[in-house]
């Protein structure tokens, strides 16, 4: 029987092992980057929804649009996770979420106004791009 030997050069095998390492690193990076676009896209449509078309004056604080951000990143069973949403307090105790959701889908008396189903639809290929853009270039500093 015959038996191969194959040896890769010790600089690739340290590449390969500080790619390993780093891993974790430019995954979180990648997503932060691809959510900074969306919560940008989101904070701009928000603006643009607030307080406009509605029946009596509106009663709109700041709190909601200052509650808005992205989430750290979380590693899961399968892979990682970050979101763009509402961090939860308020001064009146009502839920920034609740008060998010009243605004996107409407209520009785209250028509919809979306704005993060669009800024997800408006930003889908550029956030892809940013995070292959972000991946490459991170590992292009490993693998010079």
């Amino acid at each position: 029987m015959a038996t191969v030997t194959i040896k890769l050069p010790d600089e690739f095998m340290n590449q390969l092992s500080e790619f390993d390492s780093r891993l974790e690193d430019i995954f979180t990076k990648s997503l932060e980057d691809g959510a900074e676009i969306v919560e940008k896209q989101a904070r701009t449509n928000l603006m643009g929804v607030i307080g406009h078309g509605t029946k009596t004056k509106s009663k709109a604080t700041g709190q909601l649009l200052g509650a808005l951000g992205t989430s750290p990143v979380k590693p899961t069973g399968k892979g990682y996770d970050i979101k763009v949403g509402f961090a939860e307090t308020r001064k009146d105790g009502k839920s920034n979420e609740m008060i998010s959701n009243i605004i996107e889908y409407g209520k009785k008396g209250q028509a919809a106004k979306p704005f993060m189903k669009p800024a997800e639809d408006a930003t889908k290929s550029k956030v892809k791009a940013k995070m292959e853009e972000t991946f490459k270039a991170e590992a292009e500093k490993i693998f010079k």
